[in-house]
């Protein structure tokens, strides 16, 4: 017999520990904001294909399946909201 399971609502192109870690570093840096606009840059906005497995980076901040210049927007009022090391 075969199984299938579903799972509805998981987005693979977002970070599930924290949505504005692009690069699943543990934590969000301008970096993370970098890596968004050099997509954005080099293949424009676009719908995230479905992958098996981790993706490269975690574009996806705002969880729709898309990555856009809001996705690179989303991170920065949390990074403002941290307090210096």
């Amino acid at each position: 017999a075969t199984v299938t399971i579903t799972v509805s609502g998981v987005n693979d192109w977002q970070n599930r520990r924290n949505r504005f870690d692009v690069d699943d570093k543990g934590s969000a840096v301008p970096t993370d904001v970098l890596l968004i606009i050099n997509t954005l840059n080099k293949e424009g906005p676009r719908r995230l294909p479905g992958i098996s497995g981790p993706p490269p980076y975690y574009y996806d901040v705002d969880g729709n399946n898309f990555v856009a210049p809001a996705d690179a927007l989303r991170p920065l009022p949390p990074m403002n909201q941290s307090s210096p090391p």
